[in-house]
């Protein structure tokens, strides 16, 4: 069982930090372009690994060098230059949301580790205190034992 007196948070935020944090997210969301993809679009449409962006890129740098007399009229160049830019945009505000992610997701994961850490060890001082007899013991431990019925009856020490 983890250590009781750890206790890596021992915070909460205020709802003036969530109301910011709410805000900046909206904020990016209203202000990347809103393209929301089906399953089978994002299965279909093509990717572009570091390969295909060296390719890409490369291509791009030769399509500014040729004439017309190569390159047809419907190939615009301003578009294809435009969807180079913003794949590096939206790349490195991806890589940044994902390491916010990524500590969102670790800080969910200490705080529950914390708190299901805590309550097992709770259950178990009920469940001992009902088993002595302690009166007020039965009815929290007949409310709470209903969590590992599930699970063939008995909590673990640490989940």
């Amino acid at each position: 069982m983890s250590n009781l007196n750890e206790n890596r948070i021992d915070t909460v935020l205020t709802d003036a930090v969530l109301t910011t944090i709410t805000n900046a997210i909206k904020a990016i969301a209203d202000n990347i372009p809103n393209v929301t993809l089906a399953d089978v679009q994002r299965n279909e449409l093509l990717s572009m690994d570091v390969d295909n962006l060296v390719f890409a890129n490369d291509t791009f740098a030769e399509l500014e060098n040729l004439g017309p007399e190569i390159m047809p009229g419907y190939i615009n160049a301003d578009r294809f230059r435009k969807d180079l830019e913003i794949r590096a945009q939206m790349d490195r505000i991806e890589s940044k949301l994902l390491s916010v992610v990524q500590m969102v997701s670790d800080c969910k994961r200490v705080a529950a580790h914390e708190a299901l850490s805590t309550a097992l060890s709770v259950y178990h001082i009920i469940k001992a205190a009902d088993k002595a007899g302690i009166v007020g013991a039965r009815q929290s431990n007949v409310k709470l034992k209903k969590r590992f019925d599930k699970i063939g009856g008995r909590a673990p020490e640490q989940l």
